[in-house]
């Protein structure tokens, strides 16, 4: 049988520019004990680019993990008080409560010191409403620990309206995070596919140019879109030699179905496949 690798398998984790750059973003807003906005389309790699930039640090002595809390919100979490309910209930690694938003807040305030947290990353925080985003700036204001927000491209002017402009004024730093080019996709990305997947591309290959062309074509450089369709052709692949290779075995007579390889024919059909996934 065939292996098959899992698409968490299927590429290792890239320094690629636009890490470089929240990088140093976040270095920046924790030096300046300041409040960082990062944003981008959906998928564009922020979110792993923040779990990656927390679980990169040396962990705490105190609790044994990074220094860096690391906080995805849910559309439920819109209000002051389901911010500091979920905060705690994410330190504490347990379900969240329902208490009032200033008892959740002292909580929140005295976890962080606890486990001496110093910086807060807080994804997805376009789903906080009016209350929410003001809780932002309170626990920054009581704590004083540097804080990356990270949206959508949508979302980044919404700061800007009146009644948020003690939240936007803590800003220091914007970061847009890009999609990735096709010369990053050609010699930073394709090269490093896993040696156990069934993808194999060698930058300076005569097809290189036509493989880059139809994944660029079907991706726009979307990181999220690159890996569904990487995955699904790494997926074809192997179905294909599953396919061949039963053949074999059987001892058929007629000729065995060809086995498929990397290409931009390939690149077309997974696309195709994959379109409507989100």
């Amino acid at each position: 049988m065939t292996l098959m690798i899992s698409s968490n398998e299927l590429l290792p984790f890239i320094a690629t520019k636009q890490y470089k750059q929240f990088k140093e973003t976040c270095d920046f807003v924790r030096k300046r004990r300041k409040i960082g906005l990062a944003y981008g389309e959906a998928g564009a790699g922020k979110s792993s680019a923040a779990r990656r930039y927390a679980n990169e640090q040396p962990a705490l002595a105190i609790n044994g993990v990074s220094p860096i809390f690391y906080l995805e919100l849910e559309q439920t979490d819109k209000t002051d008080r389901a911010f500091y309910n979920t905060l705690v209930g994410e330190i504490l690694r347990q379900p969240p409560e329902n208490v009032t938003a200033k008892v959740a807040a002292s909580e929140a305030k005295r976890l962080l010191e606890k486990y001496q947290y110093d910086f807060l990353i807080i994804d997805e925080f376009h789903f906080l409403q009016d209350s929410g985003l003001e809780a932002v700036r309170t626990l920054w204001d009581k704590t004083g620990i540097p804080i990356m927000l990270i949206t959508m491209t949508q979302f980044r002017g919404m700061l800007q309206k009146t009644k948020h402009l003690q939240l936007h004024s803590r800003i220091v730093r914007f970061l847009r995070f890009d999609r990735l080019e096709q010369k990053q996709i050609q010699r930073q990305l394709l090269p490093h596919v896993a040696a156990d997947a069934h993808i194999t591309f060698d930058p300076d290959q005569e097809d290189a140019d036509k493989i880059l062309a139809a994944l660029f074509a079907a991706t726009q450089g979307n990181f999220r879109k690159i890996m569904k369709v990487l995955d699904q052709a790494n997926e074809l692949i192997a179905l294909s030699i599953e396919a061949h290779q039963t053949h074999l075995a059987g001892r058929l007579k007629k000729d065995p179905p060809s086995i498929l390889r990397f290409d931009a024919n390939i690149i077309r059909e997974a696309a195709a496949m994959t379109e409507d996934i989100p």
